[in-house]
């Protein structure tokens, strides 16, 4: 189905093959799919694989199409990284379906509504689990959200009779903030990409209009960034929602967690973060789409860059002499040209003895300078 999550998937085909809800039953239904498989001349195939055989679909398309894997691998440190090839598996796949953990779902009365009336039944889309979605962009109301224990086993018009909206503040701000329509905009054009953003290709361009605009480098110690755009443009309610979404990620990062997209290459920052960043940064989405997929300089174009940047004097350090400054030029180019050949930053800087952090910083410098040459497609 359209949007259908694969986990809602699932949990279709074990009802109607009336499966009960019972943990054992689960794994006995797919011993049953394995065997047919393999008398078909398959191999015996795990859940993930059971479930792309099921439903005829291959299972990049299935992690493509029906995961929030290309939401959540929105932007991700590797130059040219994949998430939707054949050894990727959602981690919505990897969870056993039939766990007993109850789980947070989100329902729309109306798609329900209609769903039922077209199709005789309701499915659960995936576009409605992302973080901090309050409302159904097709029908401008609020999402219903309904606890779970063995929501494989329960269609959206089962749970909604015990599922409660959000509160009214959330809803109506998340409707009626043109940055909150826009962050729903980007997430769900960031759902349906079919390849993910390089950290660098983000860090460039979001540096660079938040320069446009008039915002402080995330290090600066005076002037206004990023963080201090969204509190003066989103209410302290949906805020404190946003916070909760990086629960875990360091003592109360709330809106700071934005700053850390314009320096972050070691990892991806939640796209909770990147999809908030761009709403605020740009009032049009293929305008952002358009500056974040823009194509990396070749190594020969960030040279000049590259040079300054290793001769730059590290503090603490004793002046280097011509012999070691080129030594630290020939090194740096080298962990660079790693990194824009997909190589993890980690391993570009181990290969040339450089802590991770100090390549991070001169990498982010030389990409995010204001001399940086445009690079417009063949």
């Amino acid at each position: 189905m359209p949007d259908e999550d694969a986990r809602g998937y699932w949990g279709r085909v074990l009802r109607l093959n009336s499966v009960s809800a019972r943990p054992t039953s689960e794994a006995a239904f797919l011993n049953s799919v394995r065997a047919r498989f393999a008398a078909q001349g398959g191999s015996q195939p795990e859940q993930t694989a059971a479930l792309s055989w099921l439903a005829n679909v291959p299972m990049p398309a299935v992690v493509s199409a029906h995961t929030t894997a290309p939401f959540v691998g929105a932007v991700l440190p590797l130059v040219g990284a994949g998430w939707c090839d054949d050894t990727h598996v959602a981690h919505e796949l990897r969870r056993a379906t039939t766990s007993s953990q109850a789980s947070c779902r989100s329902i729309c009365p109306a798609c329900v509504a209609e769903d039922i009336d077209f199709w005789g039944f309701s499915y659960w889309r995936r576009s409605h689990q992302l973080t901090c979605i309050m409302s159904c962009s097709k029908h401008d109301m609020s999402l219903f959200r309904a606890r779970e224990n063995f929501s494989w086993q329960t269609m959206p018009q089962e749970a909604l009779p015990h599922a409660r909206p959000d509160a009214d503040t959330l809803v109506t701000q998340a409707i009626e903030s043109p940055v909150l329509r826009r962050y729903a905009d980007v997430c769900a054009e960031l759902l349906n990409r079919s390849r993910p953003i390089s950290t660098l290709q983000a860090v460039r361009a979001l540096t660079t209009r938040a320069k446009a605009i008039g915002l402080s480098p995330w290090d600066a110690k005076s002037g206004r960034k990023l963080s201090d755009l969204a509190a003066d443009c989103i209410s302290a309610p949906w805020q404190l929602e946003f916070g909760r979404s990086w629960q875990g990620r360091g003592k109360d990062p709330g809106l700071h967690a934005l700053d850390a997209t314009l320096l972050r290459l070691r990892g991806a920052c939640d796209a909770t973060a990147y999809a908030l960043a761009i709403a605020l940064l740009w009032n049009s989405i293929d305008a952002a789409i358009n500056a974040l997929i823009k194509p990396l300089p070749p190594l020969s174009a960030l040279l000049p860059l590259i040079d300054r940047e290793a001769q730059k004097p590290v503090p603490n350090e004793r002046p280097r002499d011509v012999h070691a400054d080129l030594q630290r030029q020939e090194r740096l180019r080298r962990s660079i040209a790693l990194v824009l050949h997909g190589r993890p930053l980690q391993d570009a800087a181990d290969a040339e003895g450089w802590a991770a952090q100090t390549l991070e910083r001169m990498l982010t410098s030389c990409i995010t300078a204001d001399e940086l040459p445009v690079v417009t497609c063949a």
